[in-house]
């Protein structure tokens, strides 16, 4: 897949979520209410056993304090992404040992073809690749974040 060919996250409906826990675990568990209580999962404690399972087989965490948690399932009602923010770092057991501070919950339902999804959360790792972008998502208000990732600037 080339770079142009990965699409754009402004696709995915978008919500952010202030992370309060230091513990991966209790960090999903949080973005996983926070998707119930949108309406985007129908049976969070399905996607949370499910996400868990992911991580003990190999960390989301792909350095520098970002990790991209992601999940085809059928307990998930509606394509979505969900932005975890945490000013003084989630441990997420990433390799490099830094404190995730940018998570990207990318959920597809069970019915996304697998390269959709696979897309979807390539267009979040292109989209957070950046270290500056990930301290402006940091930095400002939660409508500017979001703005941010829309592509309108922060």
């Amino acid at each position: 897949m080339a770079i142009t060919d990965v699409p754009a996250v402004s696709s995915l409906p978008l919500d952010l979520v202030e992370l309060r826990h230091k513990r991966r675990e209790s960090a999903l568990t949080q973005l996983v209410a926070a998707a119930e209580a949108a309406g985007i999962v129908r049976d969070g404690d399905v996607l949370l056993a499910s996400l868990l399972r992911a991580q003990r087989i190999g960390s989301t965490a792909v350095g520098r304090g970002l990790a991209v948690p992601h999940a085809r399932s059928f307990a998930v009602n509606r394509p979505a992404m969900l932005l975890g923010r945490s000013a003084r770092g989630v441990d997420w057991g990433a390799e490099d040992g830094v404190p995730v501070q940018i998570v990207a919950l990318v959920l597809s339902p069970a019915a996304t073809p697998v390269g959709m999804h696979a897309g979807r959360v390539a267009g979040a790792l292109h989209e957070l690749r950046l270290q500056r972008t990930r301290q402006r998502l940091l930095d400002v208000d939660a409508a500017g974040a979001v703005a941010l990732l829309r592509g309108g600037g922060a």
